[in-house]
């Protein structure tokens, strides 16, 4: 679903259309999470899997080591 909308829409593909999906103020939050991850985690892969910006390394392929779940009431960051 869209979150600006309120529209159906097909699943997220991209993290970049995962991101367009919220409003102005929240992709704000999202793109400055990223940069956190993306500074501490160099070399990261970042990727979209159930519904969440995920990150992983590219030496552990079967294990994430972070992701961002965007949810309307709260945030979880594990």
């Amino acid at each position: 679903m869209d979150r600006v909308s309120g529209q159906a829409t097909a699943e997220a593909r991209t993290v970049e259309k995962l991101i367009e999906s919220f409003p102005t103020q929240i992709r704000e939050i999202i793109e400055t999470l990223r940069g956190v991850a993306k500074a501490n985690m160099p070399g990261a892969h970042e990727f979209v899997y159930h519904d969440a910006i995920n990150y992983k390394l590219p030496e552990s392929p079967g294990t994430w080591i972070c992701y961002n779940r965007i949810l309307s009431e709260r945030r979880i960051l594990l």
